[in-house]
């Protein structure tokens, strides 16, 4: 039988419908969430397959947590995961996606780091950093991955992670972002300084007036002390305090030199 050249371009073309492909199988493309880009691999987005959790909702230097990802009943196949400092999730800020991925991830089978090529441009902790699927096989509906945390506080930390159920025909989803707090200490991120007290326009106060002058006179000052007189003691003019002889009068008798001898 002739196959004329219609009959073989109407061959290929079916070939390419009924052939299985499997978008992406070894891995992810790209080192961030880019909704566009998957689109083109996986046609059919959802939600709702997949739900994530964390051990912790802070962290410590160095600390090892653990991220758990449940398929809901249905097995996960592919994976793009890694961690943003910052509060935001990563995927809608696509194209223009955070540059520094933060943390390690440990690998477990059917995983592996993301490669350098797709990271470049990137800033990582470690190639660990950013993992993604290794082989197009189911992994099982239940995941957990030991993250460890940076070697210092950088405040809060984002997890993005976008997941599928499948190949090409199969529905993914990017799961909702989980945020984690530094722990209370250094590296959180500082509040913000308390606003300066705003400047009233009271008036000073105003100095407390001088005491006025008085017209009272001086006081008089004190007389000097009088001078005193000493007192000398009475001498009872050269008399006897013992007796009442003066003038030389013998006790013995009245006259006056006269012998009693004498009258006989």
């Amino acid at each position: 039988m002739r196959l004329t050249f219609s009959s073989i371009i109407a061959v290929a073309a079916a070939l390419l419908l009924v052939e299985p492909s499997q978008a992406l199988p070894n891995g992810a493309p790209k080192c961030a969430i880019n909704q566009a880009v998957i689109t083109d691999g996986h046609k059919t987005p959802s939600t709702g397959l997949f739900t994530a959790a964390l051990s912790a909702n802070t962290y410590t230097p160095g600390q090892k947590l653990t991220l758990t990802i449940n398929g809901n009943n249905r097995p996960i196949f592919g994976l793009l995961m890694y961690a943003t400092p910052g509060r935001a999730a990563d995927a809608p800020l696509a194209p223009n996606n955070v540059k520094q991925h933060v943390g390690v991830f440990s690998v477990p089978n059917g995983f592996r780091a993301q490669s350098a090529g797709p990271c470049n441009g990137f800033t990582q902790d470690a190639a660990e950093s950013t993992i993604t699927h290794a082989n197009p096989n189911g992994k099982g509906n239940s995941l957990t991955f030991d993250w460890t945390a940076p070697a210092g506080l950088i405040g809060p930390i984002t997890f993005n992670i976008v997941a599928t159920t499948g190949d090409d025909d199969q529905p993914w989803e990017i799961l909702n972002a989980i945020t984690i707090d530094a722990a209370t200490g250094g590296g959180a991120e500082a509040p913000a300084p308390a606003p300066a007290p705003a400047p009233t326009d009271a008036p000073a106060p105003a100095p407390a007036p001088a005491p006025a002058p008085t017209n009272a006179p001086a006081p008089a000052p004190a007389p000097p002390p009088q001078p005193t007189t000493p007192t000398t003691p009475q001498t009872g003019n050269g008399n006897d305090s013992d007796g009442d002889e003066s003038d030389g009068d013998d006790a013995d008798g009245d006259n006056d030199g006269d012998n009693s001898d004498d009258e006989n």
